[in-house]
């Protein structure tokens, strides 16, 4: 079952420049139990135009779906999650 509520406020750690220099990196931490997934959206100040799930070097970039401006991750128990966004 998601997390609901207080805990989806503590999801991003880390907003910054991407290694790139043409995007914005979010990261999130893994505070999940070895049990836990949840689904985050991801808006920020403007609207995201793509967005790829990376590690954290941004390598093996993964295209994710934006809709309405955000993004969906779903993030696994244990895990940093690293989402490249361009706005």
């Amino acid at each position: 079952m998601p997390r609901r509520g207080r805990d989806l406020d503590q999801l991003v750690a880390i907003l910054e420049k991407s290694l790139s220099g043409q995007g914005v990196e979010v990261k999130s931490p893994g505070f999940l139990t070895d049990k836990d997934t949840v689904t985050v959206r991801v808006s920020l100040w403007k609207p995201v135009r793509e967005a790829w799930l990376t590690n954290l070097n941004e390598e093996t970039p993964v295209a994710l779906p934006v809709e309405g401006g955000a993004v969906r991750v779903t993030l696994g128990p244990k895990k940093i999650a690293t989402v490249l966004i361009t706005l």
